[in-house]
Protein backbone atom coordinates (compact mmCIF):
# COMPACT_ATOMS: atom_id res chain seq x y z
CA UNK A 1 0.00 0.00 0.00
CA UNK A 2 1.22 3.42 -0.98
CA UNK A 3 0.56 4.46 2.81
CA UNK A 4 2.36 2.10 4.15
CA UNK A 5 5.35 3.24 1.85
CA UNK A 6 5.40 6.85 3.31
CA UNK A 7 5.50 5.67 6.53
CA UNK A 8 8.00 3.28 6.20
CA UNK A 9 10.62 5.78 4.67
CA UNK A 10 10.23 8.57 7.24
CA UNK A 11 8.08 7.38 10.18
CA UNK A 12 10.52 5.18 11.95
CA UNK A 13 13.22 7.47 12.76
CA UNK A 14 11.06 9.96 14.18
CA UNK A 15 9.10 7.37 16.47
CA UNK A 16 12.12 5.42 17.33
CA UNK A 17 11.63 6.46 21.23
CA UNK A 18 7.89 4.32 21.22
CA UNK A 19 9.61 1.08 20.06
CA UNK A 20 8.53 -1.21 22.46
CA UNK A 21 6.18 1.20 24.08
CA UNK A 22 2.96 -0.01 23.30
CA UNK A 23 3.95 -3.94 24.41
CA UNK A 24 4.76 -2.67 27.63
CA UNK A 25 1.34 -1.32 28.98
CA UNK A 26 -0.32 -3.11 31.58
CA UNK A 27 -3.97 -1.14 31.16
CA UNK A 28 -6.94 -3.17 31.07
CA UNK A 29 -8.14 -3.64 27.95
CA UNK A 30 -11.95 -4.35 26.36
CA UNK A 31 -11.50 -6.30 23.70
CA UNK A 32 -7.98 -8.30 22.47
CA UNK A 33 -7.78 -9.11 18.90
CA UNK A 34 -5.88 -12.72 18.03
CA UNK A 35 -3.66 -12.41 14.76
CA UNK A 36 -1.57 -15.16 13.55
CA UNK A 37 1.48 -14.17 10.89
CA UNK A 38 1.75 -16.35 8.31
CA UNK A 39 3.78 -16.25 4.84
CA UNK A 40 0.25 -14.62 3.43
CA UNK A 41 -0.04 -11.45 5.75
CA UNK A 42 -1.73 -11.74 9.52
CA UNK A 43 -4.39 -14.39 10.06
CA UNK A 44 -7.33 -13.77 12.23
CA UNK A 45 -7.91 -16.45 15.22
CA UNK A 46 -10.23 -13.94 17.50
CA UNK A 47 -12.53 -12.70 17.74
CA UNK A 48 -14.77 -14.80 15.59
CA UNK A 49 -15.52 -12.04 13.48
CA UNK A 50 -11.90 -12.06 12.10
CA UNK A 51 -11.20 -15.63 12.21
CA UNK A 52 -9.94 -17.37 9.27
CA UNK A 53 -9.51 -14.05 7.16
CA UNK A 54 -5.83 -12.76 6.49
CA UNK A 55 -4.85 -9.35 6.90
CA UNK A 56 -8.75 -8.01 8.39
CA UNK A 57 -10.20 -4.95 8.57
CA UNK A 58 -10.26 -4.31 13.09
CA UNK A 59 -13.90 -2.43 13.97
CA UNK A 60 -13.04 -0.43 16.99
CA UNK A 61 -14.89 1.57 18.89
CA UNK A 62 -13.51 5.19 19.60
CA UNK A 63 -12.46 5.71 23.31
CA UNK A 64 -12.07 2.51 23.75
CA UNK A 65 -9.10 -0.15 24.85
CA UNK A 66 -8.29 -2.76 22.58
CA UNK A 67 -5.23 -5.49 22.46
CA UNK A 68 -3.69 -6.81 19.36
CA UNK A 69 -1.79 -10.07 20.37
CA UNK A 70 -0.22 -11.67 17.71
CA UNK A 71 1.98 -14.87 16.89
CA UNK A 72 4.80 -15.34 14.51
CA UNK A 73 4.51 -18.74 12.21
CA UNK A 74 6.22 -17.26 9.17
CA UNK A 75 10.29 -17.31 8.66
CA UNK A 76 11.10 -15.58 5.28
CA UNK A 77 14.84 -16.36 5.95
CA UNK A 78 14.73 -19.15 2.89
CA UNK A 79 13.19 -16.54 0.73
CA UNK A 80 15.91 -14.14 1.24
CA UNK A 81 14.08 -11.52 3.25
CA UNK A 82 14.02 -10.20 6.72
CA UNK A 83 13.77 -12.82 9.37
CA UNK A 84 12.31 -10.45 11.53
CA UNK A 85 8.70 -8.80 12.31
CA UNK A 86 6.89 -6.73 13.71
CA UNK A 87 3.43 -4.54 14.64
CA UNK A 88 2.77 -1.09 14.33
CA UNK A 89 -0.23 0.97 14.37
CA UNK A 90 -0.65 4.39 12.39
CA UNK A 91 -3.09 6.93 12.07
CA UNK A 92 -3.23 9.56 9.31
CA UNK A 93 -0.04 11.30 10.42
CA UNK A 94 2.34 8.37 10.70
CA UNK A 95 3.05 5.64 13.20
CA UNK A 96 1.71 6.04 16.98
CA UNK A 97 2.30 2.34 18.43
CA UNK A 98 5.50 0.34 17.56
CA UNK A 99 5.44 -3.50 19.20
CA UNK A 100 8.41 -5.05 19.48
CA UNK A 101 10.39 -7.07 17.00
CA UNK A 102 10.37 -10.91 17.10
CA UNK A 103 13.18 -13.25 15.56
CA UNK A 104 12.11 -16.76 15.73
CA UNK A 105 8.67 -18.47 14.98
CA UNK A 106 6.53 -19.43 17.92
CA UNK A 107 7.25 -15.99 19.56
CA UNK A 108 4.43 -13.73 20.48
CA UNK A 109 3.65 -10.24 21.19
CA UNK A 110 0.76 -7.90 21.89
CA UNK A 111 0.34 -4.10 21.05
CA UNK A 112 -2.10 -2.48 23.25
CA UNK A 113 -3.95 1.27 22.20
CA UNK A 114 -7.11 3.38 22.69
CA UNK A 115 -8.90 3.52 19.52
CA UNK A 116 -9.68 6.92 17.83
CA UNK A 117 -11.03 8.61 14.98
CA UNK A 118 -7.90 9.05 12.79
CA UNK A 119 -6.65 5.57 13.33
CA UNK A 120 -5.73 4.10 10.08
CA UNK A 121 -3.44 0.81 9.31
CA UNK A 122 -1.41 -1.92 11.09
CA UNK A 123 1.11 -3.81 9.61
CA UNK A 124 4.81 -5.22 9.72
CA UNK A 125 7.50 -3.07 8.75
CA UNK A 126 9.36 -5.43 7.24
CA UNK A 127 6.98 -6.38 4.80
CA UNK A 128 4.76 -3.91 3.68
CA UNK A 129 1.95 -6.53 2.37
CA UNK A 130 1.15 -7.95 6.26
CA UNK A 131 -1.51 -5.73 7.47
CA UNK A 132 -5.26 -4.17 7.62
CA UNK A 133 -6.76 -1.43 8.34
CA UNK A 134 -9.12 -0.33 11.23
CA UNK A 135 -12.53 0.96 11.06
CA UNK A 136 -13.63 3.33 13.64
CA UNK A 137 -17.44 4.09 15.28
CA UNK A 138 -18.88 6.02 17.39
CA UNK A 139 -17.37 6.56 20.82
CA UNK A 140 -16.41 10.01 23.10
CA UNK A 141 -13.26 11.05 20.65
CA UNK A 142 -14.75 9.76 17.34
CA UNK A 143 -15.07 12.54 15.29
CA UNK A 144 -17.44 15.14 16.41
CA UNK A 145 -20.85 16.61 14.69
CA UNK A 146 -21.32 20.33 14.54
CA UNK A 147 -24.70 20.58 16.83
CA UNK A 148 -26.25 24.56 16.21
CA UNK A 149 -26.17 26.33 18.95
CA UNK A 150 -29.64 27.22 20.41
CA UNK A 151 -30.42 30.88 19.72
CA UNK A 152 -31.84 33.08 22.14
CA UNK A 153 -35.63 35.05 21.72
CA UNK A 154 -36.21 38.34 23.61
CA UNK A 155 -39.49 38.72 26.00
CA UNK A 156 -41.70 41.46 24.20
CA UNK A 157 -42.35 44.03 26.61
CA UNK A 158 -45.78 45.73 26.96
CA UNK A 159 -45.99 49.05 25.70
CA UNK A 160 -48.21 50.67 28.09
CA UNK A 161 -45.48 50.45 30.75
CA UNK A 162 -47.81 49.28 33.49
CA UNK A 163 -44.57 48.29 35.44
CA UNK A 164 -46.31 46.58 38.48
CA UNK A 165 -48.47 49.01 39.35
CA UNK A 166 -46.10 50.22 42.07
CA UNK A 167 -47.46 48.48 44.76
CA UNK A 168 -50.51 50.37 45.46
CA UNK A 169 -48.83 52.74 48.36
CA UNK A 170 -49.20 50.08 51.02
CA UNK A 171 -53.40 50.42 52.06
CA UNK A 172 -51.84 52.32 55.03
CA UNK A 173 -52.16 48.95 57.18
CA UNK A 174 -48.49 49.26 59.09
CA UNK A 175 -50.19 52.75 60.76
CA UNK A 176 -48.39 55.20 58.57
CA UNK A 177 -51.47 56.54 57.20
CA UNK A 178 -55.13 56.41 59.21
CA UNK A 179 -58.50 56.45 57.27
CA UNK A 180 -60.68 56.99 59.82
CA UNK A 181 -61.36 53.81 61.40
CA UNK A 182 -58.09 52.34 61.83
CA UNK A 183 -55.86 52.80 65.12
CA UNK A 184 -54.73 56.59 64.61
CA UNK A 185 -58.32 57.51 65.05
CA UNK A 186 -58.94 56.30 68.91
CA UNK A 187 -56.12 58.39 69.62
CA UNK A 188 -57.05 61.71 67.64
CA UNK A 189 -60.96 61.02 69.60
CA UNK A 190 -59.31 61.04 72.90
CA UNK A 191 -56.74 64.38 72.50
CA UNK A 192 -60.13 66.33 71.43
CA UNK A 193 -62.05 65.30 74.40
CA UNK A 194 -59.36 66.11 76.84
CA UNK A 195 -58.84 69.76 74.91
CA UNK A 196 -62.77 70.30 75.43
CA UNK A 197 -62.70 68.94 79.14
CA UNK A 198 -59.83 71.29 79.79
CA UNK A 199 -61.81 74.02 77.73
CA UNK A 200 -64.95 73.66 80.08
CA UNK A 201 -62.98 73.85 83.12
CA UNK A 202 -61.12 77.00 82.45
CA UNK A 203 -64.41 78.65 81.12
CA UNK A 204 -66.07 77.86 84.56
CA UNK A 205 -63.49 79.21 86.64
CA UNK A 206 -63.40 82.47 85.15
CA UNK A 207 -67.37 82.53 85.38
CA UNK A 208 -67.05 82.65 88.91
Amino acid sequence: MATRRKFLIGAAAATTGLAGAAGSATAQVDTTFELELTQQGFLGRAPSSIAGTTNPTLEVEAGTRYAIQWTNSYNPESEGLPARHNLVITTDDGVVRRGEYVFETGQTRTVRFTANSGLSEYFCEEHMDEGGEFSVSGGATATPTDTPEPTATDTPMDGDGDGGDGGDGGDGDGGGETNGGGPGFGVGAAVTAIGAAAYGALRKKSDE
